[in-house]
């Protein structure tokens, strides 16, 4: 069964969970709400023992172009970009910390 988040769906299948980031729109670029919803999910798979690898995939042209820079542009303060910057480091902490290997599905 596919669950949607912000900018994100998730399906599970035979042990496999694939993540596809779904702001095709926006070349998938990453939000401050992508990127919490993303560390989340990571760290509820985490504990999981029917899910043995995680993908991570994404739909239109691009993977990702990284940080939403109309979101920073809109939001340059100093909380809002520590806060921002903050939860990327811990994303990247929870993908190389997962007990699943964690695997980027770049362009197919």
């Amino acid at each position: 069964m596919d669950k949607q988040f912000d900018g994100l769906v998730v399906a599970e299948k035979k042990g496999v969970a694939v993540i596809t980031l779904t702001r095709d729109e926006a070349y998938n670029t990453l939000t401050l709400g992508l990127i919490s919803n993303l560390k989340q999910l990571l760290n509820s798979m985490a504990s999981s023992a029917d899910i043995r690898v995680i993908v991570i995939a994404a739909e239109g042209k691009a993977f990702s172009t990284g940080h939403d820079l109309k979101e920073i542009g809109k939001n340059s303060e100093k909380k809002f970009l520590e806060s921002l910057f903050s939860e990327c480091t811990e994303l990247m902490l929870s993908i190389q910390r997962q007990p699943q290997p964690v695997i980027g599905q770049i362009q197919g």
